[in-house]
């Protein structure tokens, strides 16, 4: 949860803006790359498959992160009724299990674009390799969000008094799996 200072301070537009911003442009750029596959008379692939199940994860992504904010997410979390806190955390670890799966799709997706694209035999076995990765990598990252807490609703109720993994030691292996998506740090 976002921690302003207090006083009826909100970070919700840190949230809203971005996901009403993607919610209108994606889309736009997914039925472009469709149709210029049907304009071109090429088959819809692997790489768009996987781009289109990657589009259907970050649209549950951007829902349940706005349905957050009208509980309260991006507000000072001790401003936050507890049945308000609770919602908004149920419905950002939800997010946080799809988020995993968009990047990692999304990642997979370039891959099979350029799978799709080069023929060097070299370069096409570590697109293979990569892709294996990544898989991988999507369960692990993907189990370790739905698993973080024991029980799992220790992940939004903490009065359960849960065991729970450190995700946030996740995080910089993560951005380093993908360089682009690596903040200043």
């Amino acid at each position: 949860m976002a921690t302003a200072n207090g006083s009826g301070e909100t970070n919700a537009n840190q949230v809203v803006v971005p996901c009403i911003v993607f919610f209108a442009l994606t889309p736009i750029f997914i039925i472009i790359r469709l149709w210029s596959r049907i304009a071109t008379r090429s088959t819809i692939g692997a790489d768009d498959w996987t781009i289109m199940v990657s589009f259907v994860c970050v649209l549950v992504v951007q829902i349940l992160m706005m349905f957050s904010v009208s509980y309260g997410f991006g507000q000072h979390v001790y401003e936050l009724e507890t049945k308000d806190r609770l919602m908004a955390l149920k419905l950002f670890y939800v997010a946080q299990i799809f988020y995993k799966l968009t990047i990692n799709l999304t990642k997979a997706s370039i891959l099979a674009l350029y799978l799709r694209i080069f023929v060097q035999r070299w370069f096409r076995i570590c697109c293979y390799v990569l892709v294996s990765i990544i898989l991988a990598y999507m369960v692990a990252t993907t189990a370790s969000s739905i698993f973080q807490c024991s029980p799992i609703s220790g992940a939004w109720d903490k009065s359960s008094k849960p065991t729970c993994i450190d995700l946030t030691k996740n995080c910089p292996s993560g951005r380093a799996s993908f360089p682009s998506t690596r903040r200043g740090r």
